[in-house]
């Protein structure tokens, strides 16, 4: 018995001959020009082929010739859409629903039509009602989830996406999708330093797209941070084959040389990062501190990402963990001068409140001010301070017209090397009697210079002359233990400056 024409031409279709079935169709048309499942094939292969207003054209006729047929409206719209007529795309798949109420394919295209019209939450009731109407329907659940996504809700997200490859494992954009999500949620653990966390993440992420060299560095992150140096930086070597040009990867590689103590291998690998194009600021620091360069500063960005990464576990690792205590100890030089209540009182690099809470009860206004958003938010949840600000300490003493009495800067100078900027802005917003607090890091050198830890150390004299150059006395100066680090006590010096 001969093959059916329509038969073979949907078996030439199906087996990817596209050019073979077109010509099968339009023979048997040239010959039965009315025929409505020849008119709806030829048309779904012009929009396999981007013909997309000969797709319209035929398909319009096949919906004429049969108004009851959802899928052939479904078609029609999608040619429709192609065409860039979206309305009248969306009223073929109206029309579609219209004759049948479960049609997942029009339930699932009209979504992406309301998307684009700006109607997210119609877009994803179109969606529910498609997965509804087929609980497989892989594409309808992965655009769900991009929608859940994009509102925040990436838990949810992620639970679709792995639904959606449930039903269909070879989805890809789902499988994408959730690599990437997985990806983006490992990397914000590693910003809560919660790193078996993320690195299960990613782990899943790698499995799901292992040819994506940023899983691989975020991964090596997770690892560094679990103290599985060895295993981080086999993560690193995935990531350079997989992209030998990428800086990234070659600044992290020069952390854990810079971390194992072969610091040869880390100059290399930061220089390698900044020949390749390299542009933050990380690298050039990281490079400075073991070459023995010395910037006037280290770069806001570098600092602000620091704090910003660090907030929400701040206090509890910098106090009970490296037995930070600057701030008591500024507390303690004030007293022993016989410092008094004041009306106003300034904290520089206020971070999460800690010196506010040393001297909550100095003064009548307290504010503060710090680089790192997220660290003033948690400065804000205490409710210490009068006012809080984000930005830089120089430029904010250069854009205030307040007078202060009591001035802190614990633990800010670290960050910065040259000190006369600062001096000189403090001295500006200080009234006649004041006081500036101070902690740095001792140096033996002349000087400030920057150290391997990627922050400042300030010798005694030269504290001294600037502030003598800016119109401060010493009032009171003392030697201490600031806070742990790698389990040894970093020697700083702490001053009580007198205007």
């Amino acid at each position: 018995m001969p093959t059916h024409p329509l038969h073979a031409a949907l078996a030439l279709h199906k087996s990817g001959r596209l050019d073979d079935a077109r010509l099968a169709y339009e023979r048997m048309l040239s010959t039965s020009p009315e025929h409505v499942e020849a008119l709806n094939l030829l048309g779904v292969l012009h929009l396999q082929q981007g013909r997309a207003a000969q797709a319209a054209a035929v398909l319009g006729k096949a919906a004429s010739k049969r108004p009851d047929r959802s899928d052939i409206h479904n078609n029609f719209g999608n040619a429709l859409r192609a065409q860039g007529d979206r309305q009248g795309a969306i009223a073929a798949w109206e029309k579609a629903l219209h004759i049948d109420p479960a049609d997942a394919d029009a339930w699932c295209n009209l979504g992406v039509a309301r998307i684009e019209g700006g109607d997210v939450d119609a877009a994803a009731a179109a969606w529910e009602r498609a997965i509804a109407a087929n609980p497989t329907h892989a594409d309808a659940i992965d655009l769900l989830a991009v929608s859940r996504s994009q509102r925040g809700a990436h838990a949810e997200a992620i639970a679709l996406w792995r639904r959606a490859l449930s039903v269909r494992p070879g989805h890809l954009r789902s499988r994408e999708n959730l690599a990437a999500a997985l990806q983006q949620q490992g990397a914000a653990a590693l910003s809560r330093s919660s790193a078996a966390e993320a690195l299960s993440l990613l782990d899943e992420s790698i499995r799901l797209s292992p040819q994506d060299p940023a899983g691989h560095l975020f991964r090596s992150d997770a690892l560094r941070q679990l103290g599985r140096l060895r295993d981080a930086f086999e993560s690193c070597q995935d990531a350079l084959q997989l992209d030998p040009s990428r800086p990234e990867v070659h600044h992290n590689i020069g952390n854990l040389f810079k971390e194992t103590g072969q610091n040869d291998q880390a100059i290399a690998a930061y220089q390698k990062a900044l020949a390749l194009g390299s542009t933050h600021p990380a690298t050039k620091l990281a490079l400075d501190a073991l070459t023995g360069a010395t910037p006037d500063a280290a770069p806001q960005a570098v600092v602000r990402d620091l704090f910003d990464s660090y907030a929400d576990r701040f206090d509890a690792h910098l106090v009970e963990e490296l037995g930070y205590r600057t701030p008591t100890l500024l507390r303690q030089l004030y007293d022993r001068v016989g410092g008094g209540e004041v009306r106003r009182l300034l904290d520089l690099g206020c971070g999460t409140g800690l010196s506010g809470e040393a001297f909550s009860d100095t003064s009548a206004e307290m504010i503060g001010v710090d680089l790192s958003g997220k660290m003033v938010a948690t400065a804000r949840e205490k409710g210490l301070y009068t006012r809080l600000h984000v930005g830089e300490v120089v430029r904010f003493l250069e854009a205030s017209t307040a007078r202060f009495e009591l001035i802190l800067a614990a633990d800010v100078l670290v960050y910065i090397g040259d000190l006369s900027p600062l001096m000189a802005a403090a001295a500006a917003r200080c009234k006649n009697g004041a006081r500036f607090l101070l902690s740095v890091e001792q140096s033996e050198q002349a000087g400030f210079h920057l150290q391997k830890s990627e922050r400042f150390a300030h010798s005694s004299d030269y504290v001294r002359q600037i502030a003598a150059d800016h119109g401060f006395t010493v009032e009171a100066s003392e030697r201490s233990q600031l806070r742990k680090d790698e389990g040894r006590w970093i020697s700083g010096e702490l001053f009580c400056l007198r205007r």
